[in-house]
């Protein structure tokens, strides 16, 4: 055990195992090993802490900094988990204090999915974060529930309510274009709401009817003029031609 005298900065080191004087310069490699073990021993043992949530093996830690780090770790990631606004009470240093409360408060925003409680976090960054964080949330909820009213954006901030918008007015269109396939091969218009849709809708399948039919009649019922025009070339073109072959080979 050697003794390092701080206050007599002397160019010599006293170890009381052997009772003998040494140069700094003989035993400062056994020393800074020392240091140098003990450091490595009480990081792992921090990381197994906090991988592991135990506080008590915070208290196995032998430099105090790491062991005081290991602690406050512990308890901040508590108080954002549970919520519990008596965790951060526990933390004695004002600063500490007031970063577990800030996490605390994003952990709350995050669960609830409400950014009221982003809005009485100090720290702006964090603030910032916590209410881009809770859009995130939000905006993935709206999504995936396939809803396509646009007043369910407006919670959002400024970035978040434009994706919303657009993500919404691609979805509808995209459930439009799927409706409108569906429909053409079932033939049930009645799945489109809107009376334009509808009413193509309705045109197409008289289209691809009277093609498939060669009934140039059903032409007659298509109320768009430009549809109606190119059944009524196409089916008695195709009539035309079904004719001319069977009078060439009969």
């Amino acid at each position: 055990m050697y003794f390092l005298s701080e206050k007599y900065p002397w160019d010599f080191v006293y170890d009381f195992k052997t009772s003998h004087f040494y140069s700094v310069e003989k035993i400062k490699d056994d020393v800074l090993d020392i240091l140098t073990n003990q450091t490595q021993k009480d990081t792992q043992t921090y990381h197994e802490a906090l991988n592991k949530k135990d506080e008590t093996l915070c208290g196995k830690i032998k430099k105090k900094p790491i062991k005081n780090l290991c602690i406050k770790t512990l308890v901040i990631e508590k108080a954002e988990l549970l919520g519990d606004e008596h965790i951060c009470n526990t933390i004695k240093n004002k600063g500490d204090r007031q970063l577990c409360e800030n996490k605390r408060l994003y952990g709350m925003a995050v669960r609830n999915e409400e950014k009221y409680f982003c809005d009485q976090i100090s720290d702006v960054k964090l603030q910032a974060d916590c209410s881009e964080r809770v859009d995130s949330i939000i905006l993935d909820f709206i999504l995936k529930s396939g809803k396509s009213d646009e007043s369910m954006c407006d919670k959002l901030g400024d970035s978040f309510f434009r994706e919303c918008i657009k993500k919404i007015n691609k979805n509808q269109k995209d459930k439009v274009y799927e409706n409108n396939l569906k429909a053409i091969k079932t033939q049930d218009c009645s799945l489109f709401s809107n009376k334009t849709d509808k009413q193509n809708c309705e045109d197409t399948a008289l289209f691809e009817k009277a093609k498939t039919t060669s009934d140039v009649t059903l032409c007659t019922e298509i109320q768009d003029a430009d549809m109606k025009k190119r059944c009524l070339q196409q089916v008695s073109y195709t009539n035309d031609m079904v004719f001319f072959k069977n009078a060439t080979e009969n």
